[in-house]
């Protein structure tokens, strides 16, 4: 791991709780895999995780997704670093729960700013057009959570091989699309998991009800991938 000194390129609200902020560095950055995250480095002691939105193949910057609010200080209190200073530490490449093969079928799972993890995977996959089916699953409370959902609609018509399944927690007026639980929808559509590659990133309480409840589905356990299962029972 490498640790650079990273400025902000871009900062912008994209729904009323997750900002979208570009890093850049006068020196180049360190190779990371699709799936990777970095920790941004408060102090010595104090280093705080968050996916790379963007893929390797954008060697330029690092993209992250930041979910912050008043009631979130361990992320907030990055967001008003970067605001206040317009440049940090960071340390990267973090994580394993990289791409397994280019050409396998996955699912991606996602819960609220868990997408983050899944985007880099996701336009890897779709970069390296090995014909292989990935599906992207991603839950959030409401519609204005799914803040790239436009951008994700156009990426399905553009690639026939993607599949892009937005689900709401609970029913709203004017919402056509799915709710319930995100891992619930990926069961309804597949009963049978064998030859899948599973990847999570939400909250651990999320990853272990995949676990729990996929496991019967024939999926191997080294098929399901994400960093919450390193931390987990």
């Amino acid at each position: 791991m490498s640790i650079i000194r990273v400025k902000v390129a871009e900062m912008q609200s994209v729904s009323a709780f997750v900002y979208k902020v570009i890093l850049k560095s006068d020196t180049q950055l360190p190779e990371f895999s699709a799936g990777q995250y970095l920790q941004v480095i408060m102090s010595d002691e104090d280093k705080r995780p968050f996916s790379i939105a963007n893929p390797p193949y954008e060697k330029d910057f690092l993209e992250l997704h930041i979910g912050a609010s008043e009631h979130n200080p361990y992320a907030m209190q990055v967001i008003e670093r970067l605001q206040a200073e317009g440049e940090i530490d960071v340390e990267l490449p973090c994580g394993n729960a990289v791409i397994q093969n280019d050409a396998e079928n996955s699912i991606l799972i996602a819960g609220g700013t868990g997408y983050s993890y899944t985007r880099s995977l996701l336009l890897q996959k779709l970069h390296a057009n090995k014909g292989a089916k990935v599906s992207l699953y991603w839950g959030a409370k409401t519609p204005a959570d799914l803040y790239e959902m436009d951008y994700l609609l156009a990426l399905q018509q553009a690639h026939s091989d993607f599949k892009f399944v937005p689900v709401i927690e609970t029913p709203l007026s004017g919402w056509n699309g799915r709710t319930g639980l995100v891992h619930k929808a990926v069961l309804a559509d597949f009963n049978f998991l064998d030859g899948q590659h599973v990847y999570v990133a939400g909250r651990f309480e999320m990853a272990k009800v995949v676990r729990d409840e996929f496991l019967p589905k024939g999926i191997q356990p080294d098929q399901l991938i994400g960093d919450a299962f390193a931390f987990i029972n």
